[in-house]
């Protein structure tokens, strides 16, 4: 029997090798891998390390931000095969082509729960036919990233843009198959970074941008 350790992060290393000598006992085909590795994630199987729900429709970004490890990783923006599931984790869906979104909604469409938007929307990248398909489905919350300053103006667009089209969506919702729920807009900051304090001071005004 194959056994695959995948690892998230470079500190989690030692205990991998630790599982990876372990197993090694056992079996004969034990491999060691994933994002601590550097590993560029060229296809995606739902369930395979990751929870159930979880699903990647891209891999890769087209921006180039200093502090953020995908593009050295996974390179350009990656379409993938789109398979189902309720809790998106691409890195920059809003990156993907028109078609391919479009396609990604169908397949939330049909999910029986929530839609989690966990792996963030570009604010800069978001556009008013984006607010159109997320209408469409059952929306429990939505990421974006705060990562710098200047990006507060792009945050305060998006959350104008979902505060005007999206308030009154659980009163849409009901004609769907499934009940509505509690729609949320979350966003991740990130601070300090190069020794920078600038992002402290940015996450409290994000922080009333959102609320």
């Amino acid at each position: 029997m194959p056994v695959r350790i995948s690892v998230t992060f470079t500190w989690d290393i030692p205990e991998a090798e630790r599982l990876y000598r372990a197993w090694s006992m056992y079996y004969s085909d034990v491999q060691m891998g994933g994002p601590a590795f550097d590993d560029p994630g060229k296809t995606f199987t739902p369930g395979q390390f990751v929870k159930p729900g979880i699903v990647f429709t891209s891999r890769g970004c087209t921006k180039n931000c200093d502090w953020c490890l995908v593009p050295k990783r996974e390179g350009w923006i990656r379409e993938l095969p789109i398979t189902g599931g309720w809790d998106v984790a691409d890195n920059n869906l809003l990156a993907c082509s028109r078609d391919h979104i479009e396609a990604v909604f169908d397949m939330l469409r049909r999910q029986p729960e929530p839609i989690k938007l966990s792996g963030g929307l570009d604010a800069e990248l978001l556009q008013p036919w984006h607010i159109d398909l997320l209408k469409t489905i059952r929306l429990k919350y939505a990421w974006f990233a705060c990562d710098y300053p200047g990006a507060l103006r792009n945050l305060e667009r998006a959350a104008d843009l979902m505060d005007v089209s999206l308030r009154l969506i659980n009163k849409r919702l009901p004609s769907l198959a499934y009940p509505p729920c509690q729609c949320e807009t979350r966003t991740t900051f990130l601070i300090s970074f190069n020794n920078s304090i600038t992002g402290l001071s940015s996450c409290k005004q994000a922080v009333w941008v959102v609320e």
